[in-house]
């Protein structure tokens, strides 16, 4: 059997089966073996990113902790809200040890866990994270809103806002919904 190359020459072949069934299990193990490489290396840079992810949220749990006791520090001594601000101070510093030293499928399955004894309290939790999320993400687009409209851009981005800005249809008695001219 005769082949084409590509630079115009020709390659005769065997068509023999066995040699086929070789090549192909040769491409088979080198495909396998590509795409293990492939995963372990993603699993990998997963692993890496959660446990940085991970680190992350345990400082900013330890950060909250710290403002608690500073304002507990700051109140009347025996005070209900001293008590109040310090002993969750030391469940917000005991919950940091804890995010840092399990490892992310013990906090995932833990979580499952008091999912599955807590329902309510979970989907409570849940729902509070929500609204905390959108709150954030709200105050976030105010702020870079904000920035915008005063000439300073938050995140290298362009500034629109301003006196240079683009008028909306609004400003203009005279221009419709759909931003052309009425004509009367």
């Amino acid at each position: 059997m005769s082949t084409q190359n590509f630079d115009g020459t020709t390659t005769t072949r065997k068509s023999d089966p066995e040699t086929a069934r070789t090549e192909t299990d040769a491409l088979r193990k080198d495909a396998q073996e590509t795409a293990r490489d492939m995963s372990e290396t993603v699993v990998g840079e997963a692993h890496a990113r959660a446990d940085a992810a991970k680190e992350g949220v345990a400082d900013e749990i330890s950060s909250v902790s710290r403002a608690l006791r500073k304002a507990s520090d700051e109140l009347r001594d025996g005070s209900a809200q001293e008590r109040t601000f310090g002993a969750a101070a030391s469940s917000m510093a005991d919950f940091a040890d804890t995010v840092r030293d399990k490892d992310l499928g013990q906090m995932v399955d833990d979580l499952g866990d008091f999912a599955r004894r807590n329902p309510v309290a979970f989907l409570g939790g849940a729902a509070l994270l929500g609204f905390a999320g959108v709150r954030m993400a709200k105050a976030s687009r105010r702020a870079r809103l904000s920035d915008e409209a005063s000439g300073r851009p938050g995140d290298g981005q362009p500034s629109y806002g301003g006196s240079q800005g683009v008028a909306s249809a609004s400003a203009h008695p005279s221009m419709t919904r759909t931003g052309k001219g009425e004509t009367s």
